[in-house]
């Protein structure tokens, strides 16, 4: 896969709310008492589908299913902290998955199956990934100030020596006012 390129479809927090989800990992950890390597705040982000590596050829499908999905934008509140015990991560997330989350990603889902594109198909779980590698779990919490998040785009992203590139963006409908 000589010129396959990594990439995922996600939500990408705005710079202010990318340094609250920083800020309140870092306090999330300190009173957990979690070690790991701590996110970059402007690698922080909620996966949608991750692609991985994709041939240069078929990057123009992944392109074209993302044009063709039509969603409509909403409202997300990040009031959750906790740890996936198998891949060692703290994350912040969503108590409650909004319906038009889970709307977005499976018409994401559908289009990617219908330009014939493969990606890893666990289930959604809504969530940011803060630090990795953590050492120890911590329960699920809700955070003392939860943090909205108001989602009108989504992203594609090009994962390369641990820099993440946006390489396109879509808008939602409908946002609320």
């Amino acid at each position: 896969m000589a010129d396959a390129r990594r990439l995922f479809f996600a939500l990408w927090p705005d710079p202010l709310l990318r340094a609250n989800i920083a800020h309140a990992a870092r306090g999330v950890a300190r009173a957990s008492g979690v070690e790991g390597l701590r996110m970059l705040d402007e690698k922080l982000h909620l996966t949608l589908a991750f692609l991985g590596d994709v041939e240069a050829e078929d990057e123009p499908k992944a392109l074209a299913a993302a044009a063709a999905l039509k969603a409509d934008a909403f409202d997300l509140v990040l009031d959750q902290a906790g740890s996936f015990y198998r891949s060692k991560v703290l994350w912040l997330g969503a108590s409650e998955t909004p319906r038009a989350l889970a709307a977005l990603a499976l018409g994401l889902r559908a289009a990617l199956d219908a330009q014939g594109l493969a990606y890893d198909r666990k289930a959604l779980a809504p969530h940011v990934t803060c630090y990795r590698d953590i050492k120890k779990g911590v329960r699920p919490l809700f955070l003392s100030q939860p943090m909205p998040w108001a989602v009108r785009h989504f992203v594609l992203v090009h994962s390369v020596g641990g820099q993440y590139h946006v390489v396109s963006q879509w808008p939602l409908q409908n946002a609320p006012v």
